[in-house]
């Protein structure tokens, strides 16, 4: 049985900027401007 208090049940929220840094970080700009539906790179940058 799993405690309400298990990292599992507990998802963290991360601010949409932090998370399209992290993406960015990990798979670069130009895939996560395309993941994210953005056709100009520039974008990720707003």
């Amino acid at each position: 049985m799993h405690s309400a208090d298990s990292d599992e049940d507990n998802g963290k929220a991360l601010p949409l900027s932090k998370l399209v840094e992290e993406l960015t970080r990990a798979l670069g700009r130009k895939l996560t401007a395309y993941i994210a539906g953005v056709k100009d790179v520039r974008a990720l940058d707003r």
